[in-house]
């Protein structure tokens, strides 16, 4: 007759032996790419056409659409201005690739229950990791206005 430990004793080691050791991101480890350390968006800007819901009025667009990017650190902050999006997203999701000096970010637009309305934000993404040197940041996302994928790039000198 097989014997079983004791769901008690169980919970009791687990907690004991496990819990103590922190949990690790990908990132925790000694990792020797750039990552995306954190991203937001401005939630809908007050110069959107927010409130054009009716598919008779004219979408009038936002201010000229656009990419910075500023070095502090380690860390490159990129700002996608003036990116149009629906006006009820989840979220709008940035992810990093990189292929050696070539840093690529993709904007995903996250929606459960879109809205008949399109807004302008502006998404920031701060890419931790980086070393110094030259890179050329790719930032792609899927437009509205154009219904294609784009990609816009620039140039940033880490030092």
């Amino acid at each position: 007759m097989k014997k079983y430990l004791p769901l008690k004793t169980f919970l009791l080691l687990v907690f004991i032996f496990i819990l103590p050791f922190p949990f690790y991101t990908p990132h925790s480890f000694a990792s020797e790419e750039p990552y995306i350390k954190e991203y937001s968006n401005s939630g809908c800007l007050g110069n959107s056409p927010g409130d054009f819901l009716s598919d008779a009025e004219e979408y009038p667009g936002c201010e000229a659409e656009g990419i910075s990017a500023r070095v502090e650190g380690n860390s490159i902050y990129v700002t996608h201005f003036n990116a149009v999006y629906n006006c009820c997203p989840d979220d709008i999701a940035v992810t990093l690739t990189v292929r050696g000096n070539r840093l690529v970010l993709t904007e995903k637009e996250l929606l459960t229950t879109p809205c008949r309305c399109l807004c302008c934000y502006n998404v920031e993404t701060e890419i931790a990791g980086v070393k110094p040197g030259k890179y050329i940041i790719f930032l792609c996302w899927d437009d509205y206005e154009t219904y294609k994928k784009l990609c816009r790039r620039l140039k940033v000198l880490v030092p």
